[in-house]
């Protein structure tokens, strides 16, 4: 299963993860993204 989150820092992330009511039973790997640099939404 693949999610798409956003927090501040990888500690809220991992606040929010661990409060899922299955995250006992859950292997969680995160991948911190970034902004394309030509995303359009940026230069406004």
């Amino acid at each position: 299963m693949v999610g798409l989150w956003r927090a501040r820092d990888p500690g809220e992330l991992m606040a929010i993860l661990e409060s899922l009511p299955l995250s006992g039973w859950m292997t969680i790997e995160t991948t911190p993204l970034s902004p394309h640099p030509n995303d359009p939404i940026r230069s406004r």
